[in-house]
């Protein structure tokens, strides 16, 4: 997704979990729809990698889904991008599946 005025030179092409495009970077605005209900077996290992090297310093810190849902994968990466408060703080806005937000996405 591209907003009118933005540079396309800040589009990645890669997948999100397995390799962030954007390591090490915060953002002031973010507006993302997440896939619904996309399993993420093919970057498990590298997603596993990352939640057990880095654990809170990395994107997944809180915990892993279920293999068969990668929305709140989405949204872990999404609040992983947020400057801190003392910065401006951020915003975003993300569109997700039900059962993500009705917790059934198989995190805790």
């Amino acid at each position: 997704m591209l907003i009118q005025g933005q540079d396309v030179a800040n589009i990645v092409a890669g997948n999100t979990l397995s390799d962030d495009g954007h390591g090490g970077r915060k953002f002031d605005y973010m507006l993302v729809e997440s896939p619904v209900r996309r399993e993420w077996k093919k970057v498990e290992k590298a997603v596993r990698t990352e939640h057990e090297q880095k654990g809170f310093d990395g994107r997944f810190g809180p915990g892993l889904p279920r293999v068969s849902d990668g929305s709140m994968l989405f949204l872990m990466h999404l609040l992983s991008k947020m400057r801190p408060a003392t910065d401006g703080g951020s915003r975003f806005g993300i569109v997700l599946n039900a059962r993500t937000v009705h917790g059934r996405s198989g995190l805790g």
